[in-house]
C-alpha cells in the first residue's frame, strides 16, 4: 500500500548522455526494482504459462494489481502480449532466441505501433524496413524511423527489451495493406547495442511508475536490426487475425482438447488488441474499486454529528452508487474475458458478441468508475490518501466533502409534502433511465438504482 504513492511521486527519470556518442538512459526508483524482482521471483510474471482461461487470469491479476494505480505491473502485461505475438507468428529461430526469456519476464517486451504523426491512424506510419541481402539470419532488415507513445520501450528494469514493431518494407502498398511486423531488440544477440535511441520521456496522466517513450531507429548507422515476424505486409493481420476454430467440449466435436500452448497461440491471434482493451477496462475498474474501498474504510472510522458517517443516508447513497458502478464494471470485464475464452475455442456466437462488447468494456468502466471516484472524494472530503487515482483538477471539487451533510441545507423533511412526493416520483423516474447507462449530453445523471 505504501509503495504505490512512492512510485507515483517518483517516476522514472531520463538521464541525458554527457559523453560524446553516448546514449540517453533511464533511472528507476530502487523500490520499483525491488517490486519487479519480487514479482518475478514469486512466479506471478508467468501466470499465463499455467494455461488458465483468460477470465481466470484476469481475476487473479486483478487481485495483484488493484493496489497499484501507478501501474508498475503493466510491463508484464505488455511483455506477455509481445510474447504471444512472437509465439503465434515468429519463426522457429526467433522463438528459440527470445521467447523463453520473454515468458519468464527476464526480458521485457513492448508493442511499438504509433508514430509522432500517427496514433490511431496506423495506415499512415512512415517507419521503413529494408531487407539485408545475404544476412546470417533469415528475414533480417534494417529499420529507420521514429516511434512515439511506446510504453516501456526504455528502462533499467531488464537486461533487454524486445519491441514488436510495425513498419513498411521498401515498395510496400500504401495504407494498412503495406504494414509488416518486426521484432526489434534493444540488445543484439552478440551483446552489442542495437541502433535504437531514447529521445524523451512523455508526460502522461497516471501510470507514473512506467516509462512512455519517444524514440528513434537508425540514427547512427544504416538502420536498426529487425527481424520479420509473420508474412510481409501482414503486420496488422498478425495482431487482429482470428484463430482457427478449436473445440471447447467433446460433445461439440470428436477432436481432442487443445493443449495450453495451443490455446495461448490461439488467443494471440484472436483480436490481440481487443484482449488488451478488456484489460484496459479492468484497469479502470480497479481504480474505481480502490476508491470504493478507501472511502468505505474511511466512512466506517470517521465520525460526524455524533455518529459514524457511514450511518448517514447520503453517505450510504454515495457508497452504494460507487459499489454499483464498480461491481457492474467488474462483472462486465469478466463476462467479456469469458467470451474471449469461448471465442478462442471456436464459439462463433461468443465471437460475435465479443466484437460488439469490446469497445463497451473499454469505455464504460473508464467513464463511470471515474464518476465513482468523484463520489469517493465526497465521502472522504480533503482526506485523500489516494489522489493518484484522479486527474489533477478533481480534488478541487472536494472541499470539505459530504455536501449532503452540510448544516443549514434544507432536508427533505422541510420540503412541503406535495413537492416531496413530486421529487420522489421524478427521482425514481431518473433512476430507471440511469440504469440503462450513461445519459446523453445535457441530461442530469442520477444514481443507478
Amino acid at each position: 500500500h505504501h509503495v504505490d504513492p512512492l512510485l507515483d511521486r517518483s517516476p522514472p527519470e531520463l538521464v541525458p548522455s554527457t559523453a560524446p556518442g553516448g546514449r540517453n538512459t533511464v533511472s528507476s526508483h530502487p523500490e520499483m526494482k525491488r517490486l519487479m524482482q519480487a514479482f518475478r521471483e514469486q512466479g506471478f510474471a508467468e501466470i499465463a504459462e499455467l494455461g488458465l482461461p483468460f477470465a481466470v487470469q484476469m481475476s487473479a491479476t486483478a487481485t495483484l494489481c488493484s493496489a497499484f494505480t501507478s501501474n508498475p505491473l503493466g510491463l508484464f502485461v505488455l511483455t506477455r502480449c509481445a510474447a504471444d505475438l512472437l509465439e503465434a507468428h515468429g519463426s522457429r529461430e526467433l522463438k528459440e532466441q527470445y521467447l523463453g526469456k520473454m515468458r519468464s519476464a527476464e526480458w521485457h517486451g513492448t508493442m511499438a505501433l504509433s508514430e509522432p504523426h500517427a496514433g490511431s491512424s496506423l495506415a499512415t506510419i512512415r517507419t521503413t524496413a529494408t531487407p539485408v541481402e545475404g544476412a546470417a539470419a533469415a528475414g533480417e532488415y534494417r529499420i529507420r524511423g521514429d516511434k512515439m507513445w511506446t510504453t516501456g520501450a526504455f528502462h533499467d528494469l531488464s537486461d533487454n527489451i524486445i519491441h514488436m514493431l510495425l513498419a513498411r518494407t521498401v515498395g510496400a502498398p500504401s495504407g494498412a495493406a503495406g504494414i509488416s511486423l518486426f521484432l526489434v531488440p534493444n540488445v543484439l544477440p552478440d551483446g552489442s547495442a542495437n541502433d535504437v535511441e531514447l529521445v524523451s520521456l512523455n508526460k502522461k496522466m497516471g501510470h507514473h511508475a512506467i516509462t512512455n517513450c519517444a524514440w528513434s531507429l537508425g540514427e547512427r548507422s544504416g538502420g536498426a536490426v529487425g527481424y520479420l515476424v509473420g508474412p510481409e505486409h501482414g503486420g496488422l493481420g498478425c495482431m487482429v487475425r482470428r484463430a482457427r476454430a478449436l473445440p471447447m467440449h467433446k460433445t461439440r466435436s470428436t477432436e481432442p482438447s487443445p493443449t495450453p500452448t495451443l490455446l495461448r497461440a490461439c488467443a494471440a491471434q484472436l483480436h490481440m488488441m481487443n484482449a488488451m482493451r478488456i484489460e484496459v477496462g479492468m484497469g479502470a475498474t480497479l481504480v474505481g474499486r480502490r476508491g470504493l474501498l478507501e472511502s468505505l474504510l474511511y466512512a466506517q472510522e470517521r465520525e460526524q454529528g455524533g455518529r459514524q458517517i457511514i450511518d448517514h443516508d447520503d453517505v450510504k447513497r454515495m457508497l452504494l452508487q460507487q459499489k454499483a458502478y464498480v461491481e457492474g464494471s467488474h462483472a462486465l470485464c469478466i463476462a467479456a474475458a469469458a467470451l474471449h475464452d469461448r471465442s478462442c475455442a471456436g464459439d462463433r456466437e461468443a465471437r460475435a458478441l465479443l466484437e460488439v462488447q469490446t469497445e463497451i468494456v473499454k469505455s464504460w468502466p473508464s467513464e463511470w468508475c471515474l464518476e465513482a471516484n468523484k463520489l469517493a472524494i465526497q465521502v472522504m472530503g480533503g482526506d485523500l490518501p489516494w489522489s493518484p487515482l484522479l486527474p489533477p483538477d478533481l480534488p478541487w471539487i472536494s472541499g470539505d466533502g459530504r455536501r449532503g451533510l452540510r448544516p443549514g441545507l434544507p432536508s427533505r423533511a422541510t420540503v412541503p409534502r406535495q413537492q416531496a412526493e413530486h421529487d420522489s416520483r421524478g427521482h425514481r423516474r431518473h433512476s430507471r433511465q440511469d440504469s440503462a447507462g450513461p445519459q446523453s449530453a445535457g441530461r442530469p445523471s442520477g444514481h443507478p438504482f
